[in-house]
């Protein structure tokens, strides 16, 4: 689950792209409530693969800011 990250740091993110490319079942649940200026803010090498990872299944969004969002609707994300 990652709150609070804009996915600018290149060491972080090469960390995350091996995990979410080398874990089967592995599923990153991003809440924010402004998604496009998240992404559009991001470096390339997550931008490129946001969509991908969405259709995938292996990256689902809670389109809310962290003070909105309940537990349930994260753990549905990440479970559901």
């Amino acid at each position: 689950v990652v709150i609070g990250y804009g996915f600018r740091d290149k060491a972080i993110n090469s960390r995350l792209i091996g995990w979410i490319h080398g874990a089967s079942d592995g599923r990153l649940v991003v809440v924010h409530g402004d998604v496009a200026t998240l992404v559009a803010g991001a470096r390339d090498a997550i931008g490129r693969q946001w969509d991908g990872w969405i259709r995938d299944g292996r990256l689902r969004v809670v389109r809310k800011w962290v003070a909105d969002a309940s537990w349930n609707e994260i753990a549905e994300a990440l479970h559901g």
